[in-house]
């Protein structure tokens, strides 16, 4: 199983931006 994909890091940058944005 491999974790190392860049689609999860995508994704994990994502919802810190849409919570960042959320919080303006």
């Amino acid at each position: 199983m491999k974790m190392d994909t860049p689609l999860f890091i995508m994704l994990h940058t994502w919802v810190l931006d849409y919570q960042l944005w959320k919080n303006c």
